[in-house]
């Protein structure tokens, strides 16, 4: 026993020059402030994409309103306004109208005379006696004559309207039209764009 303790000593010597002493690496320390790099890199990510989803929401519900503006604006191309315009109402005239002319007055025809004429006859035997005369004539009448009027009517009068104006109107047939169609095109246009990839890929069409 009292042997033991000096034979491992001696194995421990003997031994010595082939022993590798491993040392433990210091613990590995990041430097200051990469953690806190890391969460601003990562709150950025979150905010564009929800920023990117907001995007795509906003372009899909855009394209959708232009859709309904140009169907809006290709119905009312095609529409026709028809409406009644109703006039009543009163005017009042009030006026010193002068007149000054000559009016040439020509006749040239023959007048009939059919008549039965009492006339009385004085006798003197009997008295006066009404005696019935018959004429059936034709006689000619041929005059001409100017007849001048210069002289300044009055007037003070009121006249009634009442008038119905019927209204058909086409929208096609104005000047609206063309300013309807270039509305509709520029939103086709508009509409178009953002049928575009938001990012452009490499070799797809711009």
């Amino acid at each position: 026993m009292s042997h033991e303790p000096e034979r491992i000593d001696e194995f421990e010597v003997q031994h010595a020059e082939n022993v590798t002493v491993i040392q433990e690496e210091p613990a590995r320390r990041w430097p200051f402030g990469y953690p806190l790099l890391w969460l601003l890199v990562v709150l950025s990510l979150i905010i564009n994409a929800v920023m990117l989803r907001y995007l795509m929401l906003s372009r899909v519900a855009t394209r959708q309103a232009i859709g309904d503006a140009i169907e809006v604006i290709d119905n009312l191309g095609s529409q026709r306004f028809t409406h009644t315009v109703v006039i009543d109402d009163t005017i009042a005239l009030q006026a010193d109208m002068p007149v000054n002319e000559t009016i040439p007055v020509t006749i040239d025809q023959d007048l009939a005379i059919r008549e039965d004429i009492t006339v009385p006859v004085d006798t003197r035997l009997f008295g006066t006696i009404n005696l019935n005369v018959p004429i059936d004539a034709t006689v000619p009448v041929e005059f001409e004559q100017d007849i001048v009027i210069d002289q300044t009517f009055k007037i003070d009068t009121t006249v009634p309207i009442y008038l119905e104006v019927p209204i058909n109107l086409a929208v096609a047939d104005t000047e609206l039209a063309a300013t309807l169609n270039d509305l509709s095109l520029r939103l086709e246009e508009m509409q178009a764009s953002l049928d575009r990839p938001l990012i452009p890929l490499p070799g797809g069409t711009q």
